[in-house]
This record gives C-alpha cells, sequence and structure tokens, in this order.
C-alpha cells in the first residue's frame, strides 16, 4: 500500500508524498501496522500500559487527591470527543460514501475552527462553573481542556485514515498517539503531580496536532462552509457525546452523593473499570467499518452474523476472565493499594459494570454510523440510560452507600446494553432470534457475576450472612449457664470513679484512639471524641465532659457542638467520648463481659470492641455494636486479614429493647471459636480467623452517624448517653 496523503479535500495515494509516515512505513519491522489485528493487539497493550497511571495515582494521591484527578479525566476525555460529530461524518462521507460532500482536508479544518472556539468561549465558561461546584483549581481544569482539545485536533488524522481505511497509517499514529497516556503521563504525575500529568498530556497532543493535523494551505475565514460541515455532523455528534458523558455521568452522581473520601473510593473504581470499557472500544475501531459493509450489503432481515458472532465472542471474552479473577482482587487491592482497601466491595462490584458497558461501548459506532435518524435514536437510547443511573444510584446510595451506587452502575448499563441491542435490531443489524439470544445472554451474565461479586464483599450486604469462610451459625438459645466457669478474673472496672491515663493516682482508660485520633473518617461518623484532661482541648471545649459516674454508672455523652465549638473539631457538629485500655491491658482469649443501658435514636452507635495491640487494622472484635434506631437489635462482628485479604463476620443478634434496662454482653474467645452471649445465653458462634491469636485491648465509644449508623434525624434525642454498669474479662484456665 502507498502512503496517504491528505490533499485538496481527498485522500489519495502518492509514491513521492510528503507523508509523515513515508521514511518509515516500509521498515520491514512495520510492515505488521497493515493488518486489523495489528491495532486490536497495539491498542490492548498500549491501553494496559495507560493504566499504570490509574494505578501509580492512587499511590501517590490518597482517596481524595484522587477522586479530583478522576474528575479532571473525565474533563480531558469529553473536551477530547468534543469534535461534534467529525469522526462519525468521515465515517459516513469517506467510509459509507452517502453523498462525498466532504473530503478530509474540510474535516480537519473543521477540527481546527472547532477547537479555536471552544477554548475561547467553551473553556471560561466551564471553569467558572467547574472550578466553583467541584472545588478544582482554575488553572487545572484550563490545562486539562486545552489538552483535550489538542487531543481532539490530533485524532483528526486518525479518523481519516480509519475511515478511508487506510490501516497501516490508522495503525501508526493512532498507537502513537494513545502512548501520551502512558509513560509521558506517568512521569508528569510523578514530578509534577495532577497538574505535572495534564500539562504533560497537553504538550503531547499539541505537537502532535501540529505536525499530522495541520491542513496545508487551510483557510479558517470562510465559516459558512464548516458551519454547514458542523451543522451536518451535530446530530452524530450529540449521539457519541452522549454516550461518553454517560460513562462519566457515574462519577459526577457520586461526587453530589458521597463524602470526598467516599467519592475516591469510588472513582478508585469506576476508573478500574472504564480501563476495560475503553480498551474494547479502542480495539473495536479496527472492525466495525468492514461490519458496516457487511450489513449495508445483506439482505433485509438477516442480519449481521459477523456483529452476532464478535458480541458473543466479546461477551464470553470478558466475562469469563472477570469470573475467575474476582476471588483474587481484595488481595490485589490490599497488597498493590493499601490506601483503597476500604474500595474492595465497590471495586467489585463495578467491575461487573464493565461487561455490560464494553459491550455497548463495542456496539456503539456501528449504532451511530447506521442512525438515520440520529436525535430521536439518542432519545430512545439516553433518555432511559440516564435515568436509570440516577435513579438507581440514588436510591443504591440510600440502601447501602458507595456499594449501592456499584450496583446501581451494573444494573443501568446492562438496560443501556440491552435498549441498544434493540436499537441495532430497529437498523437491521440483528434479525429477531440474534436479538432475542443476545438480551437472554447479556442479561444473564450480568446476574450471575452480580451473585458472584455480592458473595465476595468484605461488608456484606445481608449482614445476616458470612463470606469468606465456613459459615456463621446463630446459636440456639440455651439455658442459662455460666461462660467464665472456670477462668480466673485478670480485669475489672465498676466504675467507681474513672481513672484516666496521665492522671494522678494510676490510669486504666484513655479518652480518644490510641494514636490521637478523634473520630473515624473511613465511616464518616459525626462525632469529635472529648479528652477531659487538663491541657488535652481548646478553651471553647474545656467544660465539655463527655464522662459521668454516679452510684457506680458511667454514662458516655453524645452532644450537639455549637458554633464556637466546631472550628474546634474539625467541623464534626457532635460531641462525645471513647475509653480505650491500649496502656493498661490487653487479652489473649478468655471471656470479656460488660453491663450496659444501650441509647436509642437514628445515628447513635454504641459499642464495645477489641483491637491489636500491635496496631493495625484489621483484625478487630466487635462484642458489641447497636444502630439506635432499632435498639431490640445488636451485632457481633469479627474483621479479619487472611492472605492479603479482609474478610467480616457481622452477625445480627435480635434481643428484647436494650434502651430501656441494663443487660449483659458477652464474647468468650478461644484459638478455634468465638462466641457470644445475652444475658448469660450464647446467642452466636463463628470460627476465629487466623490472625486474631494476639494481644487485644479494649474500647468502648458512642458514635454518632456513618455509613453504617445513618444520620440523627429530628426524633433523636440529645443529650444521648450509653450507660454501663461493669466491664470484666477473665482469662482461659
Amino acid at each position: 500500500m502507498k502512503p496517504i496523503v491528505i490533499v485538496d479535500g481527498e485522500t489519495t495515494q502518492k509514491p513521492n508524498s510528503h507523508s509523515r509516515f513515508n521514511h518509515i512505513r516500509n521498515w520491514r519491522a512495520l510492515t505488521y501496522l497493515n493488518h486489523p489485528a495489528a491495532y486490536a493487539i497495539g491498542a490492548a497493550i498500549v491501553t494496559a500500559l495507560s493504566a499504570g497511571t490509574t494505578f501509580v495515582a492512587p499511590m501517590l494521591l490518597g482517596p481524595e487527591s484522587f477522586g479530583a484527578f478522576a474528575l479532571l479525566i473525565t474533563f480531558f476525555q469529553l473536551a477530547a470527543r468534543s469534535d461534534f460529530g467529525l469522526s462519525q461524518l468521515a465515517d459516513r462521507e469517506l467510509a459509507v460514501g452517502t453523498n462525498d460532500q466532504y473530503g478530509a482536508k474540510d474535516i480537519l479544518e473543521a477540527r481546527w475552527l472547532l477547537g479555536g472556539i471552544f477554548f475561547l468561549i467553551v473553556t471560561p465558561i466551564f471553569i467558572l462553573l467547574m472550578s466553583g461546584n467541584t472545588g478544582l483549581s482554575p488553572i487545572d481544569i484550563a490545562i486539562t481542556i486545552f489538552g483535550g482539545i489538542a487531543a481532539m485536533i490530533a485524532v483528526g488524522p486518525v479518523t481519516i485514515y480509519r475511515a478511508s481505511s487506510k490501516l497501516w497509517e490508522f495503525t501508526a499514529l493512532a498507537l502513537a498517539l494513545q502512548l501520551g497516556m502512558t509513560f509521558p503521563r506517568i512521569i508528569g504525575l510523578v514530578y509534577g503531580g495532577t497538574t505535572g500529568c495534564f500539562i504533560i498530556l497537553m504538550l503531547w497532543y499539541a505537537s502532535f496536532a501540529l505536525l499530522f493535523a495541520w491542513p496545508r494551505g487551510a483557510r479558517f475565514f470562510n465559516v459558512r462552509p464548516y458551519l454547514k460541515l458542523l451543522r451536518s455532523a451535530l446530530p452524530l455528534f450529540i449521539f457519541s457525546t452522549m454516550w461518553l458523558i454517560y460513562l462519566f455521568a457515574n462519577r459526577w452522581i457520586s461526587s453530589s452523593l458521597s463524602s470526598a473520601w467516599d467519592f475516591g473510593l469510588f472513582a478508585f473504581g469506576a476508573n478500574l473499570a472504564y480501563i476495560v470499557i475503553g480498551t474494547m472500544g479502542a480495539i473495536g475501531q479496527a472492525f466495525y467499518p468492514k461490519i458496516l459493509t457487511e450489513i449495508g450489503h445483506s439482505p433485509k432481515g438477516e442480519g449481521s452474523k459477523s456483529l452476532t458472532r464478535q458480541t458473543q465472542y466479546l461477551l464470553i471474552g470478558l466475562s469469563l476472565p472477570l469470573a475467575l479473577t474476582l476471588p483474587f482482587a481484595p488481595y490485589l487491592i490490599n497488597s498493590i493499594f493499601p490506601r483503597f482497601s476500604a474500595a474492595i466491595d465497590t471495586t467489585i462490584l463495578l467491575s461487573v459494570s464493565a461487561v455490560p458497558l464494553s459491550i455497548a461501548t463495542w456496539l456503539l459506532p456501528i449504532t451511530i454510523a447506521l442512525s438515520k435518524k440520529p436525535l430521536r435514536e439518542t432519545a430512545l437510547l439516553m433518555v432511559p440510560a440516564f435515568l436509570s443511573l440516577i435513579t438507581f444510584m440514588y436510591f443504591g446510595n440510600e440502601l447501602a452507600g458507595i456499594a449501592g451506587q456499584a450496583m446501581a452502575n451494573t444494573a443501568s448499563g446492562t438496560v443501556a446494553t440491552l435498549l441498544l441491542l434493540g436499537l441495532l435490531w430497529l437498523q437491521g443489524a440483528f434479525n429477531g432470534r440474534q436479538l432475542i439470544y443476545l438480551v437472554a445472554a447479556t442479561g444473564t451474565v450480568a446476574l450471575l457475576l452480580t451473585y458472584e461479586a455480592t458473595s465476595l464483599m468484605v461488608r456484606p450486604l445481608e449482614t445476616s450472612q458470612y463470606f469468606g469462610g465456613p459459615p456463621v451459625e446463630k446459636a440456639a438459645l440455651q439455658p442459662s449457664q455460666d461462660p467464665k466457669s472456670g477462668m480466673r478474673l485478670v480485669f475489672s472496672e465498676e466504675f467507681e470513679r474513672l481513672r484516666l491515663v496521665g492522671e494522678s493516682g494510676g490510669g486504666v482508660w484513655e479518652p480518644a484512639y490510641p494514636w490521637g485520633a478523634r473520630s473515624n473518617t473511613d465511616n464518616r461518623e459525626l462525632q469529635y471524641y472529648v479528652d477531659p484532661r487538663a491541657g488535652k482541648e481548646a478553651d471553647a471545649l474545656k467544660e465539655v465532659n463527655p464522662f459521668h459516674i454516679k452510684t457506680g454508672i458511667l454514662s458516655i455523652s453524645a452532644t450537639r457542638a455549637d458554633g464556637s465549638q466546631t472550628a474546634y473539631t474539625r467541623g464534626l457538629p457532635y460531641l462525645s467520648g471513647m475509653l480505650n485500655t491500649s496502656k493498661s491491658f490487653a487479652m489473649t482469649y478468655g471471656y470479656i463481659e460488660m453491663r450496659a443501658r444501650l441509647p436509642k435514636g437514628a445515628g447513635l452507635w454504641p459499642a464495645l470492641w477489641l483491637l491489636p495491640v500491635s496496631g493495625g487494622w484489621p483484625p478487630e472484635i466487635d462484642v458489641m455494636e447497636e444502630i439506635g434506631n432499632r435498639t431490640d437489635r445488636y451485632y457481633g462482628s469479627v474483621h479479619s486479614n487472611r492472605g492479603g485479604s479482609r474478610y467480616e463476620t457481622v452477625i445480627p443478634i435480635d434481643t428484647v429493647d436494650l434502651s430501656r434496662h441494663f443487660n449483659t454482653f458477652g464474647l468468650k474467645w478461644d484459638s478455634h471459636t468465638i462466641d457470644w452471649y445475652f444475658n448469660g445465653l450464647k446467642v452466636a458462634t463463628a470460627p476465629t480467623p487466623p490472625d486474631l491469636n494476639q494481644p487485644m485491648y479494649v474500647l468502648i465509644n458512642l458514635a454518632i452517624g456513618g455509613n453504617w449508623a445513618g444520620q440523627p434525624d429530628e426524633d433523636t434525642l440529645f443529650p444521648a448517653h450509653f450507660d454501663i454498669d461493669y466491664i470484666k474479662a477473665y482469662s482461659l484456665p
């Protein structure tokens, strides 16, 4: 094949051209680029390399900063696709050849004109809106959008080579452009953070735009023909851009529903899923021109056997490896991204959404090219897709936080894919039998993968079930017994007075986390744990004491913080108390018991629990946790880390109303089993994980809000009180 040049609006063969590729396209080592499989393989490799940034960024940035990075990536991608349908117009004019009104030079000039208009007019408006709503730096937004515009211009020749079936040129330039998303981007991130990353991208794509996309003899002053060209391309642009916005919308929706921390966790999983989706879309570019030709020559009603076969292979090729690798996801995330261990559940669930969305992304260019009424077909596909995504994510968030948002993505993505298959049937790409088969297969695979993903969650959606090990049995109520029989009392706190570490007379309890934290931001809790010891708090908090003892009963009290106090509580709106024995007492195996009366009210979260003296998390044992809007149930839990993967046991234990009277909560722990006791009766049991064979200290606290407890409401009364009569611990014989 002779090299291609762009002259006078046409693509032509010319043996002695001035093509940029003229000196290298005849290298024997690069002749393989003339085969469709070369781009498919090359795109997969380059996209896999570009995933390096997705891996490096969370290692360097942490959840909150990574959330901002993820939003900027979506801005870059949208700007890079802001060609007003010129890519699709190139397919229609140069590949399908509907009316031959426009040539390659026209399309390139229109890209430059569009990029200039977009940067001068649209970008300032976008910066004004987005910097205020997202908190992003205006400079970062400007650099990101300019880099995206440069990428939109630079990719112009790629679309022309693709539409003209110039495979060597298409493959060479497309892969060269994609290389910018690999090592250059990583270097920018390492040395310049988020800003450096997008500066590198801006320079990379701007250089390619000047070298390869500048049309010789361009004249931009006669705007009228370009406006006509853009008007022809606009419906196609709306179609493709709405799909791209749909793929990114989950991050925007999540950022509005979640805290910065939770959104960072969600964005981590969403970006990993998008690697797969983007890879499939890139690879599909090398195949769909041939499919379009086949559909155009197929008898009406026959459908495309090749497209059906491709969709089937794609479904198998995505779902089978995912099903096999999902069980290893917790280990991989804990090992490679320890800062994102809390994102395991969300990442597992979002990975399932990549299957239907990858299929839809693969098929979408064919739908657009076949579309005779793009605006109508855009509405048929995208209105239900957006409505389902917004609705499912809202209710999913209400039910299960970011894990519920992740499941909503799979549900909405499956809906969108089924709608797209139906649209292709209307366009003649599938016949009725092919449609039924693909719809049934896609829906079944999505359901099976979702079932597998939920079974692997670290924190199960159904808290009565144990995932990742032997089944948990909720023990039948047994006759009254003495679980501490034969044991020796090693710790006894009757609360005649509160003995704080560092005070005169010797101390037992420290009134905060051992590492100094005053809240648990991972759980999105709303309380600040006050330290009543002298000199530990600002003047505005000196008079606040969350601990009160009367007639041998300790009350941990939670109150609302006033305006003068929140300045010293890091903005947390509630004041409460925590006590721990990390400096005075720990136990390995034995029995621990607390007699207490629990508070009632939405958003209240009292607990008695154990953490390892060695530090770190997990493991953890929860003797008792209660969610204040249901005081006839408490939970016993075990959190462990086995082989680098997190596992949890969360057991609901139904009881009497725990807010009316004092009751005893006990836990017996040895090397084989952990048993929970309520008023002397064994009510639940679970196997002891291997990492729970070490000394553990005691914590008691009254948390407010958080992922699990929810928000306090108007019926929650403050001050709220967690009343404790005693805490005792016994060692094994």
